[in-house]
């Protein structure tokens, strides 16, 4: 294909998918991460400490919880206090780090003079991935920690000494923010060590070991180790992967985070068939960004704990800028391959494609917590429920004591019914739950719960095939 043509092609499509990728923010529905994680902030921001609710009884994470997202949750926390409990608050959090993300991606490519030559190729790869448009507007880590990640690289790009203690520090937040973001730590530590920059190793080591150890203030200040190491080891995250043979699993399983499904292979796709057609120019790349790049996948291979998808992400803004430079490469010749333009416009349908899924699940049902609360306005305020975690927006501080129905009844998240209805009832009852709402993910898993259902001691009081609300019988 000829250049012109797919230069123009590219930006079309660029400015499409942004327009989609964009439009996804608006009304974006909860998910049960965004709960998970608002509820931990909720209570430092009222209490001082981390702990959930919806969670009694696991690990005693209703008294306090020591393994969290230190920094994340500690900004969630000015947030509601700032704001409230709010769903587009805490969601913007991953927003402004995207926004973070971007500018600096800009000023890497400004300053080495090719961004004006590229700044269509930034869009279509942020905008087409449809992971990285789905995890930038909602209440996880991953954006602050890349972003804080990337800005570590960033600053040890430079060479005077003040950087290298500024990619010190941004390593250590990424840590504090997802300790994931360790791998940010090592990779710039190796990067330095295989250059013998050993007096920058030193300012960078300690720079991001001093912002690090931040994460265990609280561990010392209540003297919690025994119950830090206790809730680590059991973590439902953690706890596959410990042991030798269980690690060996987690290890083995690792690549696949790179084509699990279509939203991580196409990124991946496009990386390799660049690398491969410019595979005589690799000593062509910039150096120090190589070495990074798989110092980071050697780091995040060994100490990953799940091969979880969206951890991607912590790879994405390297692959970004090894693409473009892999395109930079590949506009030399005179005619642009074939497989190029073909995976490229893969990339394209796989991000256009997964913004209407997005889009389609935000217009084809209503805004769930203008929905729950309409459901639950004739509830007194000292009612217990057993309910979704997404009914935490809007809701949390309107009623006396709600379970979290994934935990308390409990139907399996892997698609096993672990209760029958007449248990339901009869176990909501004994803690005098007032009211139970089952929401659409639920309903899926579970194949003996329906509006039929004859839950003992609660009646239906509102069904519409997305959420099923029952209340008790003396109420």
């Amino acid at each position: 294909m000829k250049q012109a043509l797919f230069f123009k092609i590219v930006k079309y499509l660029s400015l499409v998918l942004v327009l989609l990728g964009v439009s996804t923010y608006f009304q974006r529905y909860p998910t049960g991460d965004d709960a998970w994680f608002a509820e931990q902030s909720y209570w430092l921001a009222k209490t001082g400490i981390v702990r959930s609710n919806f969670f009694l009884g696991v690990l005693d994470w209703d008294k306090q919880i020591f393994v969290s997202h230190k920094l994340f949750i500690l900004l969630g926390s000015c947030i509601i206090k700032s704001f409230g409990v709010s769903l587009i608050a805490s969601k913007s959090i991953s927003l402004f780090f995207s926004l973070v993300l971007f500018l600096f991606l800009v000023k890497y490519f400004y300053d080495r003079n090719v961004f004006k030559s590229n700044w269509y190729n930034l869009l279509f790869l942020l905008f087409g991935n449809i992971l990285f448009v789905k995890m930038s507007f909602e209440n996880r880590p991953e954006l602050m920690v890349l972003t804080f990640g990337f800005l570590s690289f960033y600053f040890l790009q430079h060479g005077n000494k003040r950087y290298v203690w500024f990619a010190g520090l941004f390593a250590g937040l990424s840590a504090l923010s997802h300790l994931n973001g360790i791998i940010y730590i090592l990779a710039g530590c190796m990067l330095l060590l295989y250059t013998s920059n050993w007096r920058k190793f030193f300012y960078f080591s300690i720079a991001s070991g001093i912002t690090f150890a931040f994460y265990f203030f609280d561990i010392i200040y209540f003297n919690a180790f025994e119950v830090w190491g206790a809730q680590f080891k059991n973590d439902p995250a953690v706890f596959n992967s410990i042991g030798i043979l269980a690690k060996l699993k987690v290890l083995a399983k690792f690549p696949s985070i790179f084509y699990s499904s279509p939203e991580q292979a196409a990124p991946t796709l496009l990386f390799i068939v660049l690398l491969w057609l410019n595979r005589s120019r690799i000593s062509m790349l910039d150096f120090s960004l190589k070495v990074y790049s798989v110092s980071l996948f050697i780091s995040f291979w060994l100490i990953s704990k799940s091969a979880t998808g969206h951890y991607q992400l912590l790879f994405f803004p390297f692959m970004l800028i090894l693409i473009i430079e892999l395109l930079t490469l590949e506009f030399k010749k005179d005619k642009i391959s074939k497989l190029v333009v073909g995976t490229m416009f893969i990339y394209s349908i796989v991000g256009f494609v997964g913004a209407i899924q997005v889009l389609y699940k935000i217009h084809s049902s209503e805004y769930l917590p203008t929905k729950y609360a309409a459901i639950c306005k004739d509830l007194p305020k000292n009612s217990v429920g057993l309910v979704p975690l997404e009914f935490y927006f809007n809701q949390y501080e309107n009623h006396q004591q709600l379970y979290c129905l994934e935990n308390n009844w409990p139907i399996d998240v892997y698609g096993k019914d672990m209760s029958t209805v007449s248990e339901l009832g009869e176990n909501a009852y004994a803690k005098k739950i007032d009211f139970i709402l089952i929401n659409k993910s639920v309903l899926r898993k579970a194949s003996n719960i329906s509006a039929k259902s004859n839950v003992p001691h609660y009646r239906i009081a509102y069904s519409n095939g997305n959420i099923l609300y029952f209340k008790r019988d003396d109420r």
